[in-house]
């Protein structure tokens, strides 16, 4: 029985500008089916002096939508345990700085199609940034590990390894999860710690075991064992704080958010979907638009900037802000 664990080293791939980072991997925000490198600033992880095949934008599953993140298990490239074997996924590096600040959310929806959860890959977020020391390194912070054991598992830090100071994935177990059925992970830093949350359920508070000033490269990748993993719904934010927005209340989510031409509403469970409604307005109150078809909201034709869209379906109203790039 496995596991050798995933590797810890950072390999840095493309860089793209952002302060605010959602991405759905819909066609509206500009993604197609097919290799996800170069599709919006991400990357498949290297393979020699190429980039890993299999990695990609896919029809097959979606959380919400009708496209999502395949990370694909490649036979040939063999098993990260083996001599010869390799870390697969996607990658997405800023040239802005996410702070390592209060409030710093990252956030995604995550689901493999394992028939046997012992013999499945292990699945794993990475957050990585600049070294205060030596902001020239990028290491990691914090790891939020879907593991093959059926529990979420995080890193820590361990002074007296064998080799001398090293990581390790901890044998805690925090939320459980089953394959073939998605689940939101989330993770905040609060100020001092990372906090990890799984479907809205905090189940965790953890160091970051990294002294980085922020974030700036995320990973999304598996030790390629066996079985494909989907991202979906992806979100890294400081201003737009999926806790705590003054704009908004409620838990009621947008995707993608920022968005350049259409927005899905993914309900919270307190309101009739049947009877909702949105209206969209502009920071100086006007109205600019009324939608009865939430899953299918253009704003292709509005300008760029902040927009308010409040929901409603007679009994309860919720406001969401919806950033337009």
């Amino acid at each position: 029985m496995k596991k050798v664990l995933l590797s810890l080293l950072v390999a840095v791939t493309g860089l793209v500008s952002a302060q605010n980072d959602q991405a759905g991997f819909e066609q509206g925000e500009g993604f197609f089916p097919g290799d996800i490198t170069g599709q919006d600033g991400w990357f498949a992880t290297p393979v020699g002096t190429s980039y890993a095949i299999g990695q990609e934008v896919t029809a097959a599953f979606s959380s919400t939508g009708d496209q999502s993140l395949k990370l694909g298990y490649v036979e040939d490239y063999g098993y990260l345990g083996q001599e010869y074997g390799y870390i697969l996924g996607a990658n997405k590096q800023y040239e802005t700085l996410f702070p390592l600040q209060n409030g710093l959310t990252i956030q995604w929806d995550f689901m493999t199609t394992a028939a046997d959860q012992s013999e499945m890959s292990d699945f794993v977020m990475y957050a990585n940034g600049p070294a205060v020391d030596n902001p020239e390194q990028v290491i990691r912070s914090q790891g939020y590990n879907f593991s093959y054991s059926g529990f979420i598992r995080n890193i820590q830090y361990n002074e007296n390894g064998s080799s001398g100071p090293n990581y390790y994935w901890t044998d805690m177990q925090l939320g459980s999860w089953v394959p073939n059925t998605w689940y939101t992970a989330k993770m905040v830093y609060n100020g001092v710690q990372w906090e990890y949350y799984l479907n809205n359920a905090l189940i965790g508070s953890f160091d970051t075991f990294g002294n980085v000033s922020g974030i700036n490269y995320i990973q999304f990748v598996t030790d390629n064992y066996q079985y494909d993993g989907y991202v979906d719904n992806y979100l890294i934010t400081t201003s737009l704080s999926v806790n705590d927005l003054a704009a908004e209340r409620g838990v009621s989510t947008l995707y993608p958010n920022p968005a350049r031409a259409h927005v899905t509403v993914k309900l919270s469970e307190n309101f009739n979907a049947a009877n909702t409604k949105a209206t969209l307005t502009n920071v100086s109150g006007k109205q600019v638009g009324s939608f009865e078809n939430i899953n299918n909201i253009n704003v292709s034709h509005l300008p760029a900037g902040v927009y308010i869209l409040t929901l409603t379906d007679g009994k309860q109203t919720e406001t969401k802000k919806l950033i337009k790039k």
